[in-house]
């Protein structure tokens, strides 16, 4: 873990600086004075999210005062010096914080007689305590999994505080960045890829065999089509393995009701012996494909209820039903998605079914839902809304078409859609956010991602700004005119960006722009040409950029042979832009599992690859064509390749 000693100048808006003394004076309670800090006291009967919650506190406060932050049990009766009372404490409850009363990511922050109050609701709320203490009041930041900013203090101290709060959306699930449970944890995502174990509150999990997409993996196909055809889809009169499920067979209904019992009965012996809560939600859910069943029992109901979805709410509740007597704890959750997106029109979800909705298909994904190119979204949307107890939305900060995640300006409507479904009483968000390494500002849009989550209300200009300050240093100036003018072609163009859009479906992506974004991220890296550090972090914020410069260099390079006086600003070579990115690419590595690094090494040399033959053949044609016109301009022959 890198931390970084220093202070952004941000930080000016929430540090309280100044005193003297461990102590409590007139209106400050001070913290730290040279090497002595205040003692942090936990419960005597601490639990592990607990004891987590006050390690990390006393950990950052070392670093960011260099003084000696103990960590000591509750006494009894409170000593005479001001301490830091970490979760439920003898010491929050005689200043009427009940923790227990609280909800489980609910927090308090509070300034006592006896010092400080860092509490919540179990599991965790006195994380969240700390957290945000360390955030708002230290200026401690965690920018990605890898840079931690901790400011420096000579003296610490704080003023009168009173503050608490809770997480807006009760889940809040980022996929794509494995392995980076601890991150995840500080800045609050509670999710099943968030990945927290239990000593930093544990993950909001999903029990086996999978969060999503299995049908196959209740029934595979492998094990039981031969025996059992007809639990499969009847396409064209004929069973298929390959397709989902026949939701209508009787005999299917039995096997899966069984196994999903076996699946849960598995996922508690599990989480015993991991000694982690038990998983409240199972999945059942069509596989990530068409084919659905079209027999006649099963043409019947989404006859009867109108659509797709129909059939598999009919069949998901039944499940429900079943298992709610001897497993009240367990939720199922299905999918709202792809063939099953349609609304029913007389069959509703249980009430503690989970549906999850994805409108991947009908999304542009620079607009936000309220645009007017994104109203079938929008309708399906309310459509659920309307009939769903609890609903949560399967979203996406990157696409995966053949081009792979381009520069695209969707944090703003991402802001604007989770307010949206906040007001609507949407209870989670799960953002895709693929490609660790070559998606589009990666760390910028995931710190800001996590922001959001937590408070939708937040100004996300003022996030960037944060974010850019804080993590590319000198080089935020160049780096936030590139997001600006990225902001600005975006809502000119008549483009739009569809999940598996295609290089040259991003039209904002012109000679002008890109000749333009390059020259500020030359200033950029310029900027920071003394770091190392920084430089590698301006660089990756350009692999996007340059991974576009690439795939539409035939575009660019026929843009200017037409318009003849080319850009505001030269492109950089060929070579120039391989090179950076496979250099990129290299350090940047470590953000894979290392059973993925090989093949994903190879996919990235075959597409450089790829992107440099035709380039070059474009640079070829270009010139001969050039050649061709000067011919012919002389009154020469043409020149025929």
């Amino acid at each position: 873990m890198e931390f970084r000693l220093q202070r952004p100048l941000f930080l000016c808006l929430l540090l309280v600086l100044a005193a003297a003394g461990v102590s409590a004076a007139e209106g400050e309670l001070s913290l730290s004075e040279g090497d002595r800090g205040a003692r942090i006291y936990v419960p005597r009967r601490a639990t592990p999210a607990e004891r987590t919650a006050a390690r990390e506190l006393s950990r950052h406060l070392v670093r960011a005062t260099d003084a000696r932050f103990a960590v000591r049990r509750e006494r009894r009766n409170p000593p005479a010096e001001p301490g830091i009372y970490v979760g439920d404490t003898g010491v929050a409850r005689s200043n009427g914080i009940d923790p227990q009363g609280l909800g489980p990511e609910s927090w308090v922050i509070r300034r006592v007689p006896e010092g400080l109050v860092l509490t919540g609701g179990s599991p965790r709320g006195t994380l969240y305590a700390v957290f945000h203490f360390l955030e708002d009041h230290v200026g401690v930041r965690w920018w990605n999994r890898y840079v931690t900013d901790v400011p420096r203090h000579a003296r610490l101290t704080v003023g009168e505080l009173d503050e608490s709060g809770t997480p807006a959306f009760p889940y809040r699930d980022i996929h794509g960045e494995q392995g980076a449970g601890l991150f995840f944890a500080r800045n609050r995502i509670n999710g099943h890829y968030g990945e927290a174990a239990e000593v930093y509150g544990g993950a909001e999990r999903y029990g086996p065999p999978f969060m999503v997409h299995t049908f196959a993996l209740y029934l595979p196909p492998d094990e039981h089509f031969d025996e059992h055809p007809e639990y499969y889809s009847e396409i064209g009169g004929v069973r298929v393995a390959e397709g989902q499920l026949c939701l209508t067979d009787e005999g299917l209904y039995q096997a899966m009701e069984a196994r999903l019992r076996d699946y849960i009965e598995q996922g508690e012996r599990r989480a015993r012996r991991q000694r982690r809560k038990p998983p409240e939600l199972y999945h059942v859910g069509p596989n990530d494909w068409g084919r659905s069943c079209a027999c006649a029992a099963c043409r019947k109901v989404i006859a009867e209820t109108g659509s797709e979805s129909g059939l598999l709410l009919r069949f998901v509740n039944r499940l429900a039903a079943a298992i709610r007597h001897d497993h009240p704890d367990v939720r199922l959750d299905t999918l709202a998605y792809y063939y099953t997106l349609k609304p029913p029109r007389n069959e509703r979800p249980a009430d503690d079914l989970v549906v999850r909705l994805s409108g991947l298909q009908w999304r542009d994904f620079s607009r936000s839902i309220e645009d007017p190119r994104n109203q079938k979204y929008r309708e399906f949307f309310e459509a659920w809304s309307a009939i769903t107890r609890r609903l949560r939305i399967w979203d996406y900060s990157v696409t995966f078409g053949p081009a792979g995640d381009l520069p695209l300006s969707n944090l703003g409507p991402l802001a604007a859609d989770f307010r949206y479904f906040l007001d609507r009483g949407v209870e989670g968000i799960f953002i895709q956010h693929a490609h660790p390494v070559t998606s589009d500002m990666r760390d910028l849009k995931l710190w800001v991602l996590t922001r959001l989550m937590q408070d939708p209300g937040q100004d996300v200009q003022a996030l960037i700004e944060e974010f850019a300050h804080g993590f590319y240093g000198p080089a935020a100036g160049p780096i936030l005119e590139y997001l600006a003018g990225l902001d600005q072609a975006s809502a000119e163009a008549e483009c739009r960006i569809r999940t598996h859009a295609a290089a040259p479906q991003y039209c904002y992506l012109d000679l002008d722009f890109v000749s333009r974004a390059h020259a500020l991220f030359d200033r950029a890296e310029q900027a920071v040409a003394g770091d190392d550090g920084l430089r590698a972090r301006v660089q990756h914020a350009r692999i996007s950029l340059d991974r576009a410069t690439l795939q539409i260099w035939p575009g660019l390079v026929a843009e200017r042979s037409v318009s003849g006086a080319g850009a505001a600003a030269p492109l950089p070579s060929l070579d120039t832009i391989a090179n950076r990115m496979r250099e990129t690419w290299y350090r940047e590595s470590r953000r894979f599992p290392a059973p993925r690094f090989e093949a994903e090494r190879e996919a990235m040399e075959l597409d450089l690859a790829r992107w440099l033959d035709r380039a070059a053949r474009a640079e070829a044609r270009a010139a001969r064509e050039a050649e061709n016109a000067s011919a012919a301009r002389g009154g020469s022959h043409p020149h025929v390749p």
